[in-house]
C-alpha cells in the first residue's frame, strides 16, 4: 500500500494527513493487519511541474514490485491511497497504468538497478482518495472563476502561459476513465461541506467512472469541511475515525477479499 500526501502539490510531505497528529501510527495500524506500507515525499511544484509528482509515484509502486522479496510482499497486489492533492495523483496513478507520457525517464546511462525497477508494472488493484481531485478543468467553474487558480497553474507549469485544455485534460483523472484498462476499484471520501476541494469533485468522477464501467463506492460525510474538519473537535474526530474505518475495510475487501466488519 502506497500513501501520497496531500498539500495543493506545493507543500506537504510522507508523515502527514488531515487532523491526525500521528499519521505514521496510522499507517502501522494497517502494516499490523498484514500490509507492506510505505509512504513517499514526491516532487513539489516548485521543484518540477507536472508530471515530475505522478511520475515518482510510478517509480515508487514499480521500486516496490522490484523489491518485492526484499520487502516480503506480493507483487500481484498493489493499492494507493491519498488525500487531497495526494488522492488526484493516486487516481491519476491507478487509471494511467501504462501510459507512456506518464511513465517515469530514465536516465541516459540506467544502471542495472535502474532498468530493473523500469521494468516493473505501475498498475496498482485499487484506490482510496479523500476528498480528492479528479478534473482540473472543472475547478475555475466551481470556484466561480475562468481561470485555474495560482496553484495549479504552477502545478502545470503554465504560469507565464494560459494552460491549455489539453494539459488540464493531460493531468486529470477523469479524463482517462474510458481508455483506462481494467481500472480498479475505487473508494472515493469527502467531506459535505468541503470549501477547498469541491464535493463535486468525488460526486461527478463516480458518475463518470461508473458509467464507463468502473466501480467506485462513495462516503459523503455530512457537515465536515477539508480534512473532515468538523464544526467541533469531537466532530473531525468522528469524521476521520469513520473515513479511517471504511478505508481500511476497503482495503481489506479489496486486497484480501475480506467483507466490511
Amino acid at each position: 500500500m502506497l500513501y501520497i500526501h496531500g498539500g495543493g502539490w506545493t507543500t506537504g510531505h510522507s508523515r502527514q494527513s488531515g487532523a491526525f497528529d500521528d499519521f505514521p501510527r496510522v499507517l502501522a495500524m494497517l502494516a499490523a493487519r498484514g500490509y507492506v506500507v510505505a509512504s513517499l515525499n514526491y516532487r513539489l511544484s516548485g521543484e518540477a511541474p507536472f508530471p515530475a509528482a505522478i511520475q515518482d509515484v510510478k517509480a515508487a509502486i514499480k521500486f516496490m514490485r522490484a523489491h518485492a522479496e526484499e520487502y516480503v510482499l506480493d507483487e500481484s497486489k498493489g493499492i494507493v491511497w491519498g488525500g487531497s492533492a495526494g488522492g488526484h495523483l493516486a487516481a491519476l496513478a491507478a487509471l494511467t497504468c501504462g501510459v507512456q507520457a506518464l511513465e517515469p525517464p530514465l536516465p541516459p546511462e540506467p544502471s542495472a538497478a535502474a532498468l530493473q525497477v523500469a521494468g516493473q508494472s505501475d498498475c496498482v488493484q485499487g484506490a482510496v482518495t479523500w476528498y480528492g481531485v479528479f478534473d482540473l478543468s472543472m475547478l475555475p467553474s466551481l470556484n466561480g472563476a475562468t481561470e485555474p487558480s495560482p496553484t495549479i497553474r504552477r502545478f502545470l507549469g503554465c504560469t507565464d502561459t494560459a494552460c491549455s485544455l489539453q494539459t488540464l485534460e493531460a493531468a486529470s483523472p477523469i479524463h482517462y476513465t474510458d481508455t483506462a484498462a481494467s481500472p480498479p476499484p475505487f473508494l472515493l471520501v469527502h467531506g459535505a461541506a468541503d470549501k477547498t476541494v469541491n464535493p463535486m469533485q468525488s460526486t461527478r468522477f463516480q458518475e463518470v467512472f461508473e458509467r464507463a464501467g468502473g466501480h467506485a463506492e462513495l462516503l459523503m460525510i455530512p457537515s465536515v469541511d477539508h480534512s473532515f474538519i468538523g464544526p467541533t473537535i469531537e466532530a473531525t474526530r468522528a469524521a476521520s475515525l469513520l473515513a479511517l474505518r471504511r478505508t481500511f475495510d476497503f482495503i481489506d475487501a479489496t486486497m484480501k477479499g475480506q467483507p466490511p466488519r
